[in-house]
């Protein structure tokens, strides 16, 4: 089956002080409809509850992982799930 990788590094932002990369997750794409809005979301929920934003980085793309991996485009998203997702998904190793 085909397997997503959210690219291996996600460069969100660079500032005069740091460049922030989140790593992703290699998942079996289903549905990628709402991966974007689904990492824009998880993105500001993690820097709303105070994270930095590297751990904001991990946590949108364990979203947007979680999202893609999953038929149904009803089922709820909860932060639960999400971390769940996160302990029991690996991240892609990086190339190089």
């Amino acid at each position: 089956p085909p397997r997503s990788t959210l690219f291996p590094y996600t460069t969100l932002f660079r500032s005069e002080e740091k460049e922030v990369f989140g790593p992703s997750y290699e998942v079996e794409a289903i549905n990628t409809t709402g991966a974007g809005d689904s990492f824009d979301a998880g993105f500001i929920c993690a820097m709303l509850k105070g994270k930095e934003a590297d751990e904001a980085a991990k946590f949108a793309n364990a979203v947007a992982a979680y999202k893609i991996s999953r038929e149904s485009q009803d089922e709820g998203l909860s932060e639960k799930a999400v971390l769940e997702f996160m302990e029991t998904n690996a991240l892609r190793k990086s190339e190089g």
